[in-house]
């Protein structure tokens, strides 16, 4: 199977039922859980060349998730269960352990071309994104994108992803800031090494998965003699366990964050922060850090700003691994612009998914994946979200199929 070509602007393009704008991993499982919505008026914007694969390609390291998580939502008697049978997603599925983010991308990309095989040409969108979500009182929302075209939709789903962009605390040292992203990236592991063998101490704002990998990187090639490195987090760093009793059984440091019952077990598997938690190379470097055994390396909790901010200030060079947030197009309700994150960048929904304006939830625009850290470690297994906004998006066409019965939806 192969993706259509992106297509040129229409001179007038139709009103869908429903268009959706970003398809990574999140639109990905939304779309393959829920084949109903290749009932309905279904159209997909994305800025990439290709369905599914997202981020997922621009990301040279280990995955900090098991292979299994993945696909789990698939029917394999529905139109995508060919799917489960394709030898990236089988080989992602099974893997024991660790395995490198290359594989989930292949995987992805097999489920991105099925979705495209299921899309009349015109109703898919590549190489283009959106720049504006126009919301109207009484009529269609309506997409501007970069190359000029307007979509419009009774229904939109936001599924545009997430970003990394500099924190409000290390603004006033931008200019010896570089980014995680940057250095997990294909073709990222000279500059890693670079970081190791110049003289000068380093500061790895963070502590998360990204921090660890880019540690991992750097160590690879530091000499003995090499700089002092230090890890600065707020607060201890969460480690993941099989169960309360590997838990138990393992040694802990003042580094490391003491899960609660309530908040911290997952309630399906037994999984001590199955979500939030540092797993294999990470969590073994984790370990290796805080106990001391890595010469010229430790890491710092500091809560408080004041006192983290002396190992900025000190170091030749600061990699933040803390900074993503939501990557939303600009809203517009009525003409007017209506922001959509929250002072820390991230966009909030209501039960139903529904993206939050003004604390008010947008009937017409629903949310898929756009918070870095979207599961809480008690909650069930995410392979279950996908059936559940669908169901929630489903209900909303039935909803608008009412409007126009009712000849209160204005179609221009």
């Amino acid at each position: 199977m192969s993706h259509p070509a992106p297509q040129a602007a229409a001179a007038a393009d139709p009103l869908l039922d429903v268009l959706v704008i970003g398809c990574g991993l999140r639109a990905t499982g939304l779309l393959t859980a829920t084949p109903e919505l290749f009932r309905h008026d279904l159209g997909v914007l994305d800025a990439a060349d290709r369905l599914g694969v997202g981020s997922f390609a621009h990301y040279d390291i280990e995955s900090n998730s098991h292979g299994s998580d993945f696909f789990g939502w698939i029917d394999p008697a529905g139109p995508f269960g060919p799917l489960l049978a394709e030898e990236p997603v089988r080989r992602l599925r099974t893997v024991p352990g660790s395995f490198h983010l290359a594989l989930l991308a292949e995987a992805l990309d097999r489920a991105g071309r099925a979705i495209g095989a299921m899309l009349p040409p015109d109703r898919l969108v590549l190489g283009d994104e959106a720049v504006e979500v126009a919301l109207r009182t009484g009529g269609p929302v309506r997409v501007r994108t970069r190359a000029g075209r307007t979509l419009r939709a009774g229904t939109v789903v936001l599924a545009t992803g997430i970003r990394e962009r500099t924190g409000p605390e290390l603004r006033r040292w931008q200019g010896k800031l570089v980014l995680s992203r940057a250095l997990v990236a294909p073709g990222a592991r000279e500059r890693c090494a670079e970081l190791g063998r110049r003289p000068g101490p380093l500061c790895l704002a963070g502590a998360s998965h990204s921090a660890f990998s880019v540690l991992h990187r750097i160590l690879a090639h530091r000499p003995p003699d090499g700089p002092e490195i230090v890890l600065v987090t707020r607060s201890p760093v969460r480690i993941h366990y099989p169960d309360r009793d590997a838990y138990r059984a393992a040694n802990h440091t003042p580094a490391e964050a003491v899960p609660d019952p309530d908040r911290d077990i997952c309630p399906e598997t037994g999984n001590v922060h199955r979500y939030s938690g540092l797993r294999n190379t990470s969590k073994a470097l984790f370990h290796a850090v805080a106990a001391g055994r890595v010469p010229g390396v430790r890491l710092v909790v500091a809560p408080d700003a004041a006192d983290r901010a002396p190992y900025f200030e000190r170091a030749r060079v600061i990699v933040q691994s803390t900074g993503y947030g939501s990557n939303p197009p600009a809203v517009t309700r009525d003409g007017r612009p209506v922001r959509c994150t929250t002072a820390g960048g991230l966009v909030r929904t209501d039960e139903r998914g529904r993206l939050l304006l003004d604390g008010t939830a947008a009937e017409a625009v629903f949310v898929m994946g756009m918070d870095p850290y979207p599961y809480d470690d008690n909650s069930v297994n995410p392979t279950n979200q996908y059936a559940r906004r669908g169901r929630h998006i489903l209900g909303q066409l039935s909803k608008r199929g009412t409007y126009e019965a009712a000849g209160r939806w204005q179609r221009c």
